[in-house]
């Protein structure tokens, strides 16, 4: 068993068995693992590609007490910035002094700030356009733009070219364009762009599509610790054909995607990493979704579609995956699938689509004691008659703060009310047919019913397979948006469904549907109250198609939680406070999985609702549990994440 040591000061001439005589290159030092070696690696920023491949019981980490960054930029732009760019004549638009291969096209600001991507435009005049907002324009009138092809029978439509924040573009000989030019949105909740608009005087990494910063093959029992890996092309981190591959206190600044387990991955650890995909906050859900093609001469613009895509993605073939104390922030969406997939402990925040995309062979997938936030959707299920059952379980779901979701359109005269807000509220789920088992108890979840959101159990497009909900409590803050919508959907009496011991509060609500039987498949039916719920003939027939009958034990009061408001606060505590109605007022978990999932109750005691039991000292989530809720959300100094301002 060698230990092995690569500094910036090696090199690759040296022995590398020691600090003083070490490799300068971690490719050259990889290529000399055996079994049983240890790779240390000492602080600076590697430019290089790594890739670990039929290796098996080796260890790679940074030198205890240093932090090194392999980075899969290109070194040019970094290194030399000042000779990477000129000027396009007095315009804030910027030129690369050589041709890039093929894909140049991602990028990133780097910096004491944070890490924020750049965005990838698909096309030129959007770079170039002065114009940030986006929407329909009239055919003759508004700002510069294509005409865009619609579906037959629909009218004509024109779009604006949009500059959507600092990014760039390659065009086909290979020149790479960028433009750092300051955003002026002006919206609650968005931060614009105010830093530097020379890319010579900015920190920026500029990579290729084709990069892979960091990858493992066919490799068993590798552990790699405390280690930065960034600036990935497709995929930042990938594994492919691995199995017992531990990544631990790892961070990973990504590119479109953070991270792969790739085909036939088994038993993945991920514990205490961190993941951050950039998300500018100037970025808008919409770049990413409005697309479309031009008319005539049939060209994609997807505008900023290919800046950020999956932060976390479990191939199908994969499984027995554990992500364990972890942080996902500033990314569109986190994709689990395989069997025996466990996400627990971990914090995830500021995901404008799916926080949790259920893939269509996930099968025992465990979703327990995590806090989600300023998230447009904690767990959405793909549908797919593959899927097993998924349990999501002692969560702390706070979707107080909106995500930054429709870009401000140049004419709203042209545009569905109900498509103007920028920004959106989230919910706790969506469900696409046909359903997989989904296990939902004891979390708590806090929606606002801005745009008349309503916790989304059972409204989904198939009710034919299990879903149950047992001692939740669902919180909805009335922001104008719900005047006639419930609180929560009921399901129907047909549906394979149990429903019980969950708790409803509505805080400011002016609807007086506190909950309605799903709609889907005919039926329907509405009630102000569990009172008048349980006199009704639904009950009824719910008692006799599950007994007790739906939420024969639920509560409509307020849950008394210790300390909140509906703008969150860091000393917002979400325990039960002393007269709390939750405290032992749920219901006992009817099925031996649930109650070995939650650990047994003690003996002849009802369980508190929610995530919190009662007198529990503060969930601790995030690496090394330095997220802690409630309290100050940060237990240890951590770098600040994804904004720059100047």
């Amino acid at each position: 068993m060698t230990h092995y040591f690569v500094t910036a000061a090696g090199d690759n001439t040296n022995s590398g068995t020691s600090e003083d005589d070490a490799f300068r290159d971690i490719v050259h030092a990889v290529a000399r693992l055996e079994a049983g070696d240890t790779l240390s690696i000492g602080s600076g920023v590697y430019r290089e590609q790594v890739v670990i491949e039929d290796k098996r019981d080796i260890l790679i980490q940074s030198i205890p007490g240093e932090q090194a960054v392999i980075d899969g930029s290109i070194p040019t732009f970094a290194e030399g910035p000042a000779a990477a760019w000129a000027r396009v004549g007095d315009s804030e638009e910027f030129v690369s002094r050589a041709a890039h291969p093929e894909g140049t096209r991602f990028g990133a600001i780097l910096g004491p700030r944070g890490y924020v991507r750049l965005i990838t435009y698909d096309h030129l005049d959007d770079l170039r356009a002065e114009n940030q907002k986006f929407g329909p324009v009239p055919l003759d009138d508004g700002p510069d733009g294509p005409e865009i092809v619609v579906k037959a029978g629909q009218p004509r439509e024109r779009r604006p070219w949009v500059y959507l924040g600092p990014g760039l573009h390659q065009t086909p000989d290979g020149i790479v364009h960028v433009r750092l030019s300051h955003t002026n949105h002006h919206v609650d909740g968005v931060t614009d762009y105010t830093g530097e608009i020379d890319p010579r005087e900015a920190d920026l990494a500029v990579w290729t599509a084709s990069n892979r910063t960091f990858q493992v093959k066919g490799s068993s029992t590798v552990t790699v610790e405390n280690l930065t890996v960034r600036c990935g092309g497709g995929r930042t981190v990938l594994l492919t054909g691995c199995s017992d591959v531990t990544l631990d206190h790892v961070t990973v600044q990504a590119g479109p995607y953070a991270l792969e387990v790739g085909q036939n991955c088994v038993r993945t650890r991920i514990t205490n990493c961190t993941f951050d995909g950039g998300m500018p906050p100037w970025y808008f859900r919409s770049d990413r979704k409005d697309g479309y093609t031009i008319r005539g001469s049939g060209v994609e613009n997807g505008l900023g579609e290919k800046t950020v895509k999956t932060l976390v993605y479990c191939h199908r073939t994969s499984g027995a995956t554990t992500f364990d104390s972890c942080e996902f922030t500033n990314a569109h969406d986190l994709q689990l699938n395989g069997p025996d997939v466990v996400f627990s402990r971990n914090w995830v925040r500021n995901i404008n689509d799916d926080a949790l995309f259920v893939g269509d062979v996930a099968t025992n997938l465990r979703i327990s004691r995590n806090v989600f936030q300023k998230c447009l959707m904690v767990v959405s299920v793909a549908g797919g008659s593959a899927i097993g059952s998924v349990f999501v379980h002692r969560n702390l779901v706070d979707l107080r703060s909106p995500t930054a979701g429709r870009r401000p359109v140049p004419d709203p005269a042209l545009v569905d009310p109900a498509e103007l807000p920028v920004m959106r509220f989230g919910n706790l789920l969506k469900s696409n047919a046909p359903d997989p088992a989904l296990f939902i108890f004891h979390n708590t979840v806090l929606v606002v019913q801005a745009q008349g959101a309503v916790h989304n159990l059972f409204r989904s497009r198939d009710g034919s397979t299990t879903r149950r909900a047992f001692n939740n409590i669902f919180v909805g803050i009335d922001d104008g948006g719900s005047a006639d919508r419930p609180l929560a959907w009921l399901p129907r009496v047909g549906d394979d469904a149990e429903l019980d011991g969950n708790c409803y509060f509505g805080r400011d609500r002016t609807s007086g549907t506190l909950l309605q039987i799903r709609p889907n498949g005919g039926g329907g039916g509405s009630f102000a109250d569990l009172d008048s719920m349980r006199a009704s003939t639904y009950f009824d027939d719910s008692r006799a198609a599950h007994p007790p009958g739906f939420e024969a034990h639920g509560r409509d009061d307020d849950p008394r939680l210790r300390r909140w408001l509906p703008v969150p606060r860091p000393v917002d505590d979400f325990r039960l406070g002393p007269g709390s109605p939750a405290r032992q007022a749920g219901v006992p978990l009817p099925d031996a999985t649930l109650r070995e999932i939650d650990g047994d109750p003690p003996p002849g005691a009802r369980p508190d609702i929610g995530c919190f039991r009662f007198g529990s000292p503060p969930m601790r989530v995030g690496v090394d549990g330095r997220r802690r809720f409630p309290g100050s959300h940060v237990h240890a100094p951590v770098p600040p994440v994804g904004t720059v301002a100047g």
